[in-house]
C-alpha cells in the first residue's frame, strides 16, 4: 500500500509541474509544439468534447544520429518552476 501512496504523490507532483509549465507558457505567449507529432485536420467526437488528432511525423531521425551522451535529458521546457 505504501508504494501506491508514493506513486500517487509522485503522479500529483508531476501533473502540478506540467500545469505550472503550461501556465508559464501561456503567460509568456509561447505555444507548445509537439516535436514528433503534427496536428491533422481530423477531430474525433468524444463524450467529453472534441479531440484533436495528431499524427507521428518521423522527424526524430535515427537513434544512431543522436549523440545521447552529449544531450542532457530535460522533459521541462522552462526548468524547475518550483524554484522560481
Amino acid at each position: 500500500m505504501d508504494d501506491l501512496s508514493k506513486s500517487g504523490t509522485k503522479k500529483s507532483s508531476l501533473e502540478e509541474s506540467q500545469h505550472a509549465e503550461k501556465r508559464t507558457r501561456k503567460e509568456k505567449g509561447h505555444n507548445f509544439t509537439p516535436r514528433w507529432f503534427d496536428l491533422t485536420e481530423e477531430v474525433a467526437q468524444t463524450p467529453w468534447g472534441d479531440l484533436e488528432i495528431y499524427q507521428y511525423n518521423d522527424n526524430s531521425g535515427s537513434i544512431d544520429d543522436v549523440d545521447v551522451k552529449s544531450t542532457e535529458f530535460n522533459p521541462w521546457q522552462y526548468g524547475n518552476l518550483a524554484m522560481e
